[in-house]
Formats: structure tokens, C-alpha cells, sequence
């Protein structure tokens, strides 16, 4: 179990997170997609420096007295990385909402979304759960990231409404 934990527990770590988040951002800037590009950066940048800022105000240790600096950033800058909220479960949570939103836009089958969705989901809690697993944070670190992170999808689809075209958002604005 613990093996499994550490192997799921990477692709919610700052390496996994920023190869997608690049991929991503890199195809919606060459494709002129301009809506879904921004609302990448805003949600994604954002989302990760509002949680770095929670981290350092809220300051609460991790189980068992663990130390541990902030992923690259505090390695530099000698950051500790506190446990509330998790970052692995926040930016697992993201990239879950935020890849079953893109599937949900881009394809018809009702199915196929459902599935990718739901697997996507799944994934999710799971690399959440992982984090429990390896007593590096507690349970509430982990249910707090994933509501925030749901949170801040919410605020921002509902502002930068993306996915939506533009002749559509003119008439959703009236």
C-alpha cells in the first residue's frame, strides 16, 4: 500500500503538474485559443500562489513533526512547506475539474465524458489520498484542498466563462 501511495502520490507533485499545465498552455496559445489559455493561466497561477500564501499563513505543521520545503520554489528560497492545505490534493483537484470541463466542451458522447470524468475524479481523491497514506498531511488538509480547489474552478468558470463562444457570452452577459 505504502509503495502504491508513493507512486500516485507523484503525479499530484509541482514536476506532473507543471508538464500538463505546459502541454496545455503551449496548445491553446499555438491553436489562438484565447479564452481557454487565459483561463489556464488565471486559474492554475493563481490557484498555486493562493495556496502557497494559505501554507505560509496558516502555517500548520504536518503529522509527526515532518519538515519539508516547498516543492523547487523552497528549495531556493528555504520555504517550509506546511501541511494545510495539501498542495499535491489542490493541484490534483485542478487539473481534475479542469480537464473534465475541457472533455466536457470538447466532445459530444455523453458516455465517453462521463467516464473520462468521473475516472479523472477518481484519480484525484485517490493521489489525495495518498498524501494521508504517507502521514505528510492530515485528512482535513486533504478535504480543504479539494473544496477549495473546487471553489476557485467554480469562481473563475463563472467569470472567464471559457469554452463558451463569443457570440454566446455577448447574449449570457445581457
Amino acid at each position: 500500500m505504502y509503495t502504491f501511495a508513493e507512486l500516485i502520490t507523484v503525479l499530484g507533485g509541482s514536476t506532473a503538474f507543471l508538464l500538463i499545465i505546459a502541454t496545455f498552455s503551449v496548445a491553446f496559445y499555438w491553436r489562438k485559443q484565447w479564452q481557454w489559455f487565459i483561463f489556464m493561466v488565471v486559474f492554475f497561477v493563481g490557484g498555486v500562489l493562493i495556496n502557497t500564501v494559505l501554507k505560509q499563513i496558516i502555517a500548520r505543521d504536518r503529522p509527526y513533526g515532518i519538515e519539508k520545503s516547498i516543492d523547487y520554489i523552497g528549495e531556493v528560497f528555504n520555504l517550509l512547506s506546511y501541511s494545510f492545505p495539501s498542495g499535491h490534493s489542490f493541484r490534483a483537484m485542478m487539473l481534475a475539474l479542469f480537464l473534465s470541463f475541457l472533455v466536457y466542451q470538447s466532445y459530444k458522447l455523453s458516455r465517453f465524458k462521463l467516464i473520462i470524468s468521473v475516472g479523472l475524479m477518481i484519480l484525484a481523491i485517490v493521489i489525495a489520498l495518498s498524501r494521508v497514506v504517507l502521514a505528510v498531511h492530515f485528512p482535513s488538509d486533504i478535504i480543504a484542498a479539494v473544496l477549495y480547489a473546487s471553489v476557485w474552478f467554480v469562481i473563475l468558470k463563472m467569470w472567464l466563462n471559457p469554452g463558451v463562444k463569443e457570440d454566446e457570452s455577448e447574449n449570457l452577459n445581457r
